[in-house]
């Protein structure tokens, strides 16, 4: 039970060489004598007031060290409130002996984890007969904090864009326990599935996350996609709409116009059986799509042209309104070979394009689609004869649209005038 206190000790050498000469010195050796001190220790985890999650396994790891290296002892008491060792006292269970230990709540609460640290089973005397004493057992404890875990938060709004350009969709995602988010986005069009992985953030200060697609739809319209969130337990889901729209504007077709083969004009659209019948139709789209140009004869004979205008030639620009549009012709050819038994037959000949496009407007005060048809039609009429009589007349040689023009009387009149003649001398 001494103090601290300065140590003096004399010392003495002598030196004998065997040879009768002898010599001596002295000296004073002098140390300090100090109370064995305790040793200190640190909790580097759990951090105190951080938040844990039942059923997951807590690291617990401590630090000891002794001033004059003596070895020491180490535990770690889980909880205050459970005498798990039955020694009567819940404070001072050895839950885990060592500097490192892991335990797993099963129940949800607050709990202070007590590290426990020694040199051995020491005291430090306040007094002469040490009937005041420090033990050399320190601990420091850490509260922490156990519940269920919690599900996953999510926030998406509703998209509107444009066909062909890739959407952007747009979420924040934010985990209360700060796990580690898997994120899922079904974009509602049978295209495949994509994935967002945020990864973990401080538990005591979870992070929000931003996550991103971008995806292109393949058609105007509205689509629900739909947006997963997982940490690795509970799964939240949110669905949003997609607005697609397109401001595509349909192909025009400018005129119609039908010629012989060699060009010139038929009078009143008229023609004789096997005269090949040329219609010519003007085309045009705003935004210089490729056309998808058919006709159809009206005799069951139909065909189908496909022009690229942004690569055809054989076109002219013009400046309507103030725009330069680029119209180019589509022509098509056709001989008629019979007609049947009548002198004379009129085919409604009709001319079709498109531009195999849409226009989709989204009018998001009434909340209708507004739409444009994008298929054009222009409708002409030709007119076929067949008026040949028994032996030479002048009717097999003259052309009845040119004499139409002669008499400034429209052909099919003519024709049917012919025809008319004709019936009669074969009756008489």
């Amino acid at each position: 039970n001494e103090s601290p206190r300065n140590v003096d000790i004399l010392v003495w050498v002598w030196i004998d060489d065997g040879l009768g000469h002898n010599v001596s010195y002295n000296s004073t050796a002098e140390f300090y004598i100090n109370f064995d001190a305790a040793p200190s220790l640190r909790v580097e985890s759990p951090i105190a007031g951080s938040i844990w999650k039942v059923g997951e396994p807590v690291p617990m790891v401590g630090n000891v060290t002794d001033l004059e290296g003596d070895p020491t002892t180490a535990y770690w008491d889980f909880d205050k409130l459970t005498d798990s060792t039955g020694t009567g006292n819940a404070t001072q269970n050895r839950d885990a002996n060592g500097t490192t230990a892991s335990h797993i709540y099963t129940v949800p609460g607050y709990y202070n984890i007590t590290f426990w640290a020694t040199d051995g089973d020491k005291e430090l005397c306040l007094d002469a007969n040490c009937t005041t004493f420090k033990t050399h057992w320190q601990s420091q404890q850490i509260p922490i904090s156990v519940r269920f875990n919690l599900p996953p938060f999510v926030t998406v709004s509703n998209v509107s864009t444009q066909l062909g350009t890739p959407t952007l969709l747009l979420a924040h995602v934010y985990d209360p326990d700060g796990d580690n988010m898997t994120v899922t986005w079904v974009f509602g069009d049978g295209s495949p599935n994509a994935t967002n992985f945020t990864g973990s953030s401080p538990r005591v200060s979870p992070l929000v996350f931003a996550v991103a697609q971008a995806h292109i739809y393949p058609q105007a319209g509205s689509y629900n996609f739909s947006l997963d969130v997982s940490d690795g337990n509970l799964t939240v889901n949110q669905s949003r709409t997609v607005i697609i729209q397109s401001f595509n504007l349909p192909p025009v077709l400018l005129s119609g116009h039908v010629t012989r083969l060699n060009g010139t004009a038929a009078g009143n659209n008229t023609f004789r059986i096997n005269e090949t019948v040329v219609v010519t139709a003007m085309v045009y789209d705003p935004e210089n799509d490729t056309l998808n140009t058919s006709i159809d004869w009206g005799d069951g004979v139909r065909a189908n042209q496909t022009i690229d205008l942004k690569t055809a030639l054989n076109c002219t620009l013009d400046n309507l309104g103030g725009k330069i549009r680029k119209v180019c012709p589509v022509s098509f050819s056709h001989i008629y070979a019979s007609i049947g038994s009548a002198g004379s037959k009129n085919y409604t000949v009709l001319v079709t394009t498109t531009d195999n496009q849409v226009f989709m407007n989204y009018n998001f005060t009434t909340g209708k689609w507004e739409t444009q048809n994008h298929t054009a039609q222009l409708p002409l009429v030709v007119f076929i004869t067949d008026l040949h009589t028994v032996g030479p007349t002048p009717w097999t040689w003259w052309d009845y649209s040119t004499l139409s023009l002669v008499l400034g009387i429209p052909g099919f009149l003519i024709a049917r005038f012919a025809w008319k003649v004709r019936r009669e001398r074969m009756e008489e």
